[in-house]
């Protein structure tokens, strides 16, 4: 064959698949219009589940909250949006023209007859509490049950099952728990990391100038100089904290699962503490003689010069984190893909479990790459975006973008 008449064919074969290849990574992505633009956008953001929201001004002076497309009335304000874990439900509180506060939630109006709004909160299945103020007395809503508070300080937890919640407030010079069922003993200080599965509280306090773990009125821990982190994970069944005392910091975890808790080797010292979200295992990240690790439930990984957080995926199969040496890389559960250009370590990603692929928002579009290869794949170019979400109902990659005062929604299948 002729060598000139070879190459060519060889050419138009590379050429045809290179075409065929970009129009199929094309159809990975897309976008739809949420909001036309017709009325000023001021807010907007996504849940971890399925729902976006926006925050309009029609008027001057008026506000409007869409959700998933259905929009309120025009309301002098309107807070953004507090969504329950499992999607099921949302609330956010609005003041009306006639300086009537309500509570708006996905199928009612709730009115208030208060003087300002307060907070909402949700249990991990779904039971929403919120409170408001009376002048200078604060009313807290639970089940349809009232109660009072007095000098609350930090946000109010609910527990799983819905029935028990836990807060933390001033006494005195001191600070106490307060439950369904009593107040604790006075504290220097105090504070709420949520409620365990039979409904006591968790919360780290210091007494004695030393912090200790407690759930319910046993301390789980031993002493610290200090408690710089400590998280419980969605099923309320475990929690880990991080402890530092003179020598160093260490993590301390609890689980019903263990007859004692398990800690950590001592390091210099550990941060961005992440828990996973059933089983009791934990991660975070550590230094030692000046090295860089990430600690899985004692698990050594190199963390290179510097590292990002570590995570777990929405179903708990992955840890994963990005990191920095040599070459910039992410290591999935111990697995190192090194990456051929420069990544954000402190970017917020959502990754799809199995797929070896992330997703970030960057200022003109969603953006979707493959961790062993070369590969980036991207929709429609915008002004802005936001943190994107992996959503495993539908297997996309999902996050919003503006142009102008549009909307969209902007989606990578995989």
């Amino acid at each position: 064959m002729n060598t000139k008449l070879y190459c060519l064919q060889t050419l138009l074969i590379l050429t045809f698949s290179i075409l065929c290849t970009s129009i199929a990574y094309a159809d990975k992505c897309s976008d739809r219009i949420l909001l036309s633009g017709e009325e000023p956008l001021m807010r907007y953001g996504i849940d971890s589940t399925q729902h976006w929201w926006a925050v309009t001004q029609p008027f001057t002076n008026g506000f409007r909250l869409i959700i998933d497309g259905v929009a309120s009335s025009v309301y002098q304000e309107v807070s953004d949006p507090k969504f329950s874990p499992d999607g099921s439900d949302w609330a956010a509180f609005a003041l009306d023209n006639a300086a009537q506060w309500s509570l708006l939630r996905r199928d009612t109006i709730i009115r208030l007859n208060c003087t300002a709004n307060g907070e909402i909160s949700f249990g991990q299945y779904g039971a929403l509490a919120y409170s408001y103020r009376q002048g200078d007395n604060e009313i807290f809503m639970l089940n349809g049950k009232e109660y009072r508070t007095l000098d609350r300080i930090g946000r109010i937890f609910i527990a799983c099952n819905g029935y028990h919640f836990a807060y933390s407030a001033k006494r005195g010079s001191g600070e106490v728990i307060v439950t369904n069922d009593y107040e604790s003993d006075i504290y220097e200080a105090a504070r709420v990391i949520g409620l365990w599965a039979d409904g006591k509280p968790v919360f780290i306090a210091l007494s004695g100038g030393q912090w200790r773990l407690h759930k319910g009125k046993e301390a789980l821990s031993r002493a610290f100089e200090n408690i710089t982190e400590a998280v419980i994970n969605p099923e309320c069944t475990a929690v880990a904290i991080i402890g530092a005392t003179q020598s160093g910091s260490v993590v301390q975890l609890y689980s019903e699962e263990y007859y004692e808790p398990i800690e950590s080797r001592m390091y210099d010292s550990m941060h961005d503490l992440t828990i996973h979200s059933t089983k009791p295992m934990y991660a975070c990240t550590a230094q030692f003689n000046r090295s860089v690790f990430v600690v899985f439930n004692g698990v050594e990984y190199d963390g290179g010069r510097e590292c990002g957080k570590p995570f777990f995926t929405y179903n708990g199969s992955e840890l994963i984190f990005p990191s920095v040496d040599q070459q910039y890389s992410f290591t999935v559960n111990g697995k190192r893909y090194v990456q051929p250009a420069a990544i954000d370590i402190s970017r917020k990603y959502a990754v799809k479990p199995g797929s070896k692929t992330y997703a970030y928002g960057s200022s003109a579009g969603l953006v979707v790459r493959e961790m062993s290869k070369d590969m980036a794949y991207s929709g429609t170019m915008v002004d802005e975006t936001i943190a994107p979400r992996y959503n495993w109902r539908n297997g996309r990659y999902e996050t919003l973008g503006r142009i102008n005062q549009r909307l969209y929604l902007l989606t990578c299948t995989w």
